[in-house]
């Protein structure tokens, strides 16, 4: 994929209306997936692009942020077409650096739109001091219109700036054309269980492990793809004697993704905070029930008896059970799977975000 930190030579010609800032698309994690989802439905050849982040050591953070603010203000100050700002942020640092980015779109008298991706943000707000709190409220209530990724999250950001125009957009899939049932329909074949995110006690991958010894059949196998805490992980994963159960196989992307998605029966994430996770949307799309938690916005992707199985954070002997009554069926699998397929080409494919996005903009611009 060709890079976005500098501004594209072939973008919206005739003058960009909407200018959208967010995280490099060759970086890791949820922004950058939405990111590139975005850009192969084709949002792109309508909406310029900056990036503000891109992963590397501190240093070469900081440079890249500064390196993009020369860049952002170069654009407003050269393309007066621009009339929207669509920022992306996640929470902590990522707000901050944000939070300049939307003052200096409110300076050149910009609306702005503030997309909130982060996980935590709510306990970044929660936890914070009277300042940071004040701070929060101040960026946020400075914005047009905010971007959950949630109906809860909705609420949750009201409570925090009452009188700001909150809206739901919900993060976008590619739903194949065709649905396919769970894979290891053969009751020699382990069922795949996969999980796909950062590796650590966030996403819940202690509790997978601490959940097996609560398991006496062993007719699944449970795939971790991801970076994160991969030592300690594999570490507990000898200690255990768990190397024939578990697989620790590292971050995958692209075509590499594509066929383990194909290859799997059940996305395993049972995290403790969530927006509203790519990897459980891609999990519909690809037609397999989803093993989580009642937290962000997952429960308005996963309906409990329905396409998958809902718990609260920590319930490891709960946990277990669910992994052993989905092992155990393939025709709970194959009818959650099917389930989960239709919500996802109905509610989260990409042609749908993207007709939300470019309606929200029309709001605010003459956008076609």
């Amino acid at each position: 994929m060709k890079s976005y930190s500098s501004i594209p030579e072939n973008s919206c010609l005739g003058g960009p209306e909407v200018l959208m800032i967010g995280t490099d698309p060759d970086s890791r994690g949820g922004i950058s997936s939405v990111i590139r989802m975005y850009d192969k439905g084709g949002l792109f050849q309508k909406v310029l692009y900056l990036a503000s982040y891109q992963d590397g050591n501190r240093w070469q953070k900081s440079v890249f942020f500064l390196s993009f603010l020369g860049r952002y203000l170069r654009v407003l100050m050269t393309t007066p077409s621009i009339r929207v700002v669509h920022i992306h942020t996640a929470s902590y640092f990522s707000f901050i650096r944000k939070s300049i980015a939307a003052v200096f779109a409110a300076l050149f008298g910009k609306s702005i739109i503030l997309h909130i991706h982060g996980a935590e943000f709510i306990l970044f707000y929660e936890k914070g001091g009277w300042l940071v709190k004040r701070f929060i409220r101040t960026i946020l209530s400075q914005c047009d219109c905010i971007l959950a990724l949630s109906s809860q999250w909705k609420d949750d950001l009201k409570n925090i700036s009452p009188d700001s125009d909150i809206r739901v957009i919900y993060n976008p899939t590619i739903v194949r054309t065709k649905f396919s049932a769970s894979q290891s329909s053969d009751l020699n074949s382990p069922v795949k269980f996969l999980f796909m995110g950062r590796i650590g006690k966030r996403k819940g991958v202690y509790d997978i492990l601490e959940s097996l010894q609560y398991i006496q059949s062993r007719n699944f196998e449970i795939q971790l793809y991801g970076d994160g805490d991969l030592a300690p992980v594999e570490a507990l994963i000898r200690k255990h004697q768990l190397q024939g159960q578990v697989k620790l196989c590292g971050w995958i992307d692209g075509e590499t993704k594509d066929a383990v998605f194909r290859q799997a029966d059940v996305l395993l994430l049972p995290s403790y905070n969530e927006g509203l996770p790519i990897s459980v949307l891609e999990a519909l799309a690809y037609g397999l029930p989803v093993l989580s938690t009642a937290v962000g916005g997952i429960s308005e992707a996963v309906e409990e008896g329905v396409n998958g199985f809902l718990i609260q954070p920590g319930q490891c002997k709960v946990l277990a059970e669910r992994i052993e009554q989905l092992s155990s069926s393939s025709a709970i699998r194959t009818q959650m799977g099917q389930s989960g397929y239709e919500l996802a080409k109905s509610r989260f494919d990409l042609p749908i975000i993207i007709e939300k996005l470019e309606a929200l903009y029309r709001e605010f611009t003459e956008f076609e």
